[in-house]
């Protein structure tokens, strides 16, 4: 092999390498829509009535959050009772009462600055004393620095002063609802792991959505929140029952996209909107590499998934079998139930 032809073989193999190391990321969402038997889907409110009270849920978050508020509609106290009261998930029960404390604390930072008055001949005295064993050259050194206390006749201090201050809130095993008031729980995260079935692309087109509808009964994610109150000094359970109906694969450019927002009279504002941003929806965020073939799930990397975007590994003949939209008013009736 000649010089050129080793040197053209190198430059091909090193090229060809940082193309291969190098690798490119993409974002993707995954929603999950909700459904219940008693939770009903109002408009944009998720709510269970009955004649005393009123509970708002709303899921929306990465993750999702099993956040809801309680609404009084009666004329007197409701008590929520936090050690009777648990979030059912996949089976495994959470307590809402855990005997936590909370420390608040603070801290507050003084500083002053004062000037002390010198006597310019008792510096003079000080200094000539003690450069009286050195030099003429030190002796010169001292003489400047008592000009320089001759001239500013004052030394200049700092005074500093630190207070703490701290206060612990324990957690109390009841919350009084006051008549036509209300009170917002927020305790527990739903799931961080994006469901994943053969033939249901992680990684589907900017245009596309892959959509998966579970059967009655083969829901992947189960939750029921049993709640307890003292209405009118009479203990009543409300149990509210949620399943995961279906969920969503869908690239970023296909879940957020930009809108223009009125913004009073002064003109139009150019803001960020979530699509299938529902009360009853929770969705993760994640990411695919195509050169590593790993994916990153709310900041954690799961490796050796084989999952690439160039190819779309994760079509497999049984494809067909999942909702594949393109149509943009398509995609907003799959999520509308």
């Amino acid at each position: 092999m000649g010089i050129k032809s080793r040197i053209a073989f190198r430059f091909t193999t090193v090229v060809l390498g940082a193309f291969i190391m190098t690798s490119c990321v993409s974002y993707y969402r995954q929603v999950s829509v909700l459904e219940s038997d008693n939770v009903e889907l109002n408009g944009s409110d998720f709510v269970y009535q009955t004649p005393e009270l009123d509970i708002y849920y709303n899921f929306w978050a990465d993750g999702g959050r099993v956040a809801f508020m309680v609404v009084n509609k009666t004329d007197s106290t409701i008590i929520f009772d936090k050690t009777k009261s648990f979030l059912i998930n996949n089976g495994l029960a959470n307590e809402y009462y855990e005997n936590a404390a909370y420390t608040n604390s603070r801290s507050s930072y003084n500083s002053s600055t004062y000037y002390s008055s010198t006597t310019a001949g008792t510096a003079y005295a000080n200094a000539s004393a003690s450069a009286s064993s050195y030099s003429n050259t030190g002796y010169a050194s001292a003489r400047a620095t008592v000009n320089a206390y001759e001239n500013e006749n004052s030394v200049k201090k700092q005074q500093s002063n630190t207070k703490s201050y701290s206060k612990t809130i324990y957690e109390k095993e009841q919350i009084q609802i006051p008549a036509h008031s209300s009170i917002w729980v927020d305790k527990f995260g739903i799931s961080y792991k994006t469901y994943r079935e053969c033939g249901l692309a992680r990684n589907p087109k900017p245009d596309e959505l892959m959509v998966k509808t579970f059967e009655e009964g083969k829901n992947y994610i189960v939750l029921e929140n049993r709640l307890t109150f003292i209405i009118n000094g009479e203990e009543k359970n409300v149990v509210n029952n949620f399943r995961v109906a279906k969920v969503g694969n869908m690239s970023r450019y296909t879940a957020i996209y930009d809108a223009n927002v009125k913004v009073c009279d002064y003109g139009y504002a150019s803001v960020k909107k979530e699509r299938f941003r529902r009360p009853n929806s929770f969705y993760i965020d994640y990411q695919i590499s195509s050169g590593s073939g790993s994916s990153t799930v709310n900041g954690s990397q799961t490796v050796n998934q084989s999952v690439y975007i160039n190819n779309y590994s994760d079509r497999t003949k049984d494809s067909d079998k999942y909702n594949v939209l393109k149509n943009n008013k398509n995609q907003d009736d799959a999520f509308k139930e």
